[in-house]
């Protein structure tokens, strides 16, 4: 990995760190509905229902940082991971709004669905 790499997915991290000390709650950080990461891509299937998982598991382009899900599969939601200079890009709304289509049709409530988590650095 190049330093910008490391350096762009610090903040995916520690959210799913943080998420996870604070809830219990565990997150698939990152290629998560590629076909490359088998075990990533199972975990995300066994949340959702066949009619959800259709469509992020083809969507790549704008998917939010994180998948979020509690360790008995019964509760999830997707997270934007946005550090101090970040800014939320047009394929990334694109994709909230069409997740937010593509629940309600299998009668999942969106409510909560999506979320947008803003860390920011803070003087010691």
């Amino acid at each position: 990995m190049t330093q910008h790499q490391r350096n762009y997915n610090f903040f995916e991290w520690l959210a799913a760190v943080l998420l996870f000390e604070s809830t219990g709650y565990l997150s698939l950080v990152a290629k998560y509905t590629s076909n490359n990461h088998p075990e990533k891509h199972d975990k995300l299937r066994r949340c959702l229902t066949p009619t959800v998982d259709a469509w992020p598991l083809t969507n790549e382009s704008g998917q939010p940082d994180l998948f979020v899900y509690s360790p008995t599969n019964a509760e999830w939601f997707f997270c934007e991971v946005k550090g101090p200079a970040d800014r939320i890009r047009e394929n990334q709304l694109e994709w909230r709004t069409r997740l937010e289509q593509v629940l309600p049709c299998d009668g999942v409530t969106n409510k909560g669905r999506y979320r947008l988590l803003c860390l920011r650095e803070v003087d010691a």
